[in-house]
Formats: structure tokens, C-alpha cells, sequence
């Protein structure tokens, strides 16, 4: 009966198109923000990993925002040029001013899709 049943536990409501997270305006993520899409794009950065995570990050663009996909595992296969696919949730994110090491760090906006489990 678990077994049955596992398919739908895990379904969860996926935007039927994919979305191309380079192209997405930050308008265009506050309007589906927290909602779960299938996102495509080129890695235009270099990979890190953090926490356990793997940051992509798509080529920076003239609307100075930064798109990003954050996937659950440490990915160490991943370069800039790779075509991704990631499943997960988009948030728009407006980070403000900080300090970093000593450097001062506008604010600035991040469109983001968080993998899913």
C-alpha cells in the first residue's frame, strides 16, 4: 500500500514549462516567488561548494541581478558552460548593504532556485 501511495506523497506541482532562469527579469520572479519550477540554464560562473551546497551562477547581465541555483549536495562535476536543469523553488532575494572582510558590499537583488529535496 506504501508503495502505492509513494508517488503521490512525493508529487509536488511543478510549472509544466521550464523556466529559463538567465532571462528571468527580477519582475518576473516576484510574480512566481516561492513557487516551484523546472529551471534551465548555463552555469556563467565558477562553482563553489558551501555548507554542503553546490552555488551556480548564471553570466552576469546590464540589470546587475544575480541569478542563482543552489543544489543539495557537493557537486565537484559541474563547469561554467554546463547546460543544468534543477528542480526547486525561485525566490527573489534583495540582500542589503554589508561588510564583508572589511569590504563594503552594496546591495543588491538575486533571483534564486533553492534544488528541492
Amino acid at each position: 500500500m506504501i508503495a502505492l501511495l509513494l508517488p503521490l506523497l512525493l508529487a509536488r506541482d511543478v510549472m509544466d514549462v521550464p523556466l529559463v532562469l538567465d532571462k528571468l527579469t527580477a519582475d518576473e520572479a516576484k510574480a512566481i516567488d516561492g513557487q516551484t519550477v523546472r529551471a534551465c540554464f548555463e552555469v556563467g560562473k565558477p562553482v563553489f561548494t558551501w555548507n554542503g551546497k553546490t552555488v551556480l551562477g548564471c553570466e552576469d547581465h546590464a540589470d546587475e541581478v544575480e541569478r542563482t541555483a543552489v543544489l543539495n549536495a557537493e557537486r565537484h562535476d559541474i563547469d561554467p558552460g554546463d547546460k543544468m536543469t534543477v528542480v526547486g523553488v525561485v525566490r527573489l532575494l534583495r540582500h542589503k548593504e554589508s561588510v564583508v572582510n572589511g569590504t563594503k558590499v552594496p546591495a543588491w537583488v538575486e533571483i534564486r532556485v533553492v534544488e528541492l529535496d
